[in-house]
């Protein structure tokens, strides 16, 4: 089992609060990132249209708006992305199973779900639950989930093995407890949009 560093990643940084876009961008750099910041939605989308972006963080708002457009954009190019922000209850079930770090949190949080959502276990997960799909949503979620509780056995077995090697599995055990976080989200929101689905069908 692989763990991902931030070494050589281009990550796209949307906050509109200039002390906390400097904070964010020196603590990737910290970390051997590169950073683009973006204040303004025209900003934020020409920016994430670049082919050369590993990931997003961005505040859920923007100025007066949402960062909607900026998640759609993203997730055209299959960049996986988190949301650093205050304002989760606003948040669309479009983005369910996208990692949310709270304002304000500590950089390691930060840093972490980032590793997350950049994890060669974890990418195609993210990256396939924030893909536009409306008329087969809930087809695709029971995909995802059966895909990423296969995922999981596999970790598990990896990092049984690491252990009995006596390597340190501490970051490979945050990853696993991650991932089944993230699968009863998943889990929980078919549910609810099957619940919902079957209300309108009334």
């Amino acid at each position: 089992m692989q763990t991902a560093t931030l070494q050589g990643e281009r990550v796209l940084i949307v906050e509109d609060e200039p002390l906390i876009a400097l904070n964010m961008r020196a603590i990737l750099e910290r970390e051997g990132a590169s950073a683009v910041v973006a204040r303004t939605m025209p900003e934020a989308l020409r920016y994430a249209e670049s082919p050369a972006l590993s990931a997003g963080v961005l505040d859920f708002r923007v100025g007066t708006e949402n960062a909607d457009p900026i998640c759609e954009a993203l997730n055209r190019h299959d960049v996986p992305f988190i949301f650093f922000t205050g304002l989760a209850g606003q948040l669309s079930s479009r983005w369910a199973a996208t990692p949310i770090v709270l304002k304000p949190a500590e950089p390691e949080r930060i840093l972490g779900a980032l590793k997350f959502v950049l994890s060669p276990e974890t990418r195609e997960i993210i990256v396939s639950s924030q893909r536009k799909d409306d008329s087969d949503w809930l087809g695709r979620i029971d995909r995802i989930i059966s895909e990423s509780e296969e995922r999981l056995e596999r970790m598990r077995r990896s990092i049984t093995q690491l252990a009995n090697s006596g390597a340190d599995t501490t970051a490979a055990l945050a990853v696993l407890a991650t991932t089944a976080e993230l699968v009863e989200k998943l889990r929980a929101h078919k549910e609810m949009s099957a619940r919902f689905t079957w209300k309108l069908g009334r």
